[in-house]
């Protein structure tokens, strides 16, 4: 009986374990994904608008490498995946409604030019993942409905990626 108390006690704390290694590895995911998300806005601001081209993502990666050897992952391929990333999401807009989720469209966060040549997030370039359930259960099966985006939103977005590779290939 003693023995069934301990290894009762003992799975406790190995579920407090388990539990905090799975909140962290989260955390640490959803910052990985709000980097990108920033990376991927401020490289696209910069080559949509002409003041960087290709070589400059290139001169970027190197220079980040050889001032921080440690840094990994921003690579020129690497970095225009995160500007893809932030290319595929950008107008996207997830809501949970009482009846299911709803995707729709919003605004492409825009920049501004502020004091000193600096570019100014105006709207947040931050993607807005919000997880109401602090802790999440493998069992919990969750009702939803997907209304699909517009087609003329994924016209305009295909446009736009189509454009963007012609103007890199230039």
């Amino acid at each position: 009986m003693q023995e069934e108390m301990l290894i009762s006690q003992f799975q406790q704390l190995y579920d407090l374990i388990k539990q905090a290694r799975s909140i962290a590895i989260f955390s640490a995911n959803r910052e990985h994904l709000n980097l990108y998300w920033q990376v991927g806005a401020y490289i696209d601001a910069k080559l949509a608008g002409g003041s960087w081209g290709d070589k400059v993502v290139d001169q970027f990666s190197e220079w980040l490498n050889q001032k921080d050897p440690t840094i990994k992952n921003f690579d020129r391929r690497n970095i225009y995946r995160m500007r893809a990333f932030f290319l595929a999401y950008a107008t996207l807009e997830i809501r949970k409604e009482k009846d299911g989720i709803s995707i729709g469209g919003s605004a492409k966060p825009q920049f501004e030019n502020i004091d000193q040549g600096q570019d100014a997030i105006v709207v947040s370039a931050k993607p807005q993942f919000r997880i109401k359930q602090r802790y999440i259960s493998p069992a919990l099966v969750a009702e939803y409905q997907t209304k699909l985006i517009d087609k003329g939103i994924h016209k305009k977005n295909l446009s736009e990626w189509s454009e963007n590779i012609e103007y890199n290939n230039e």
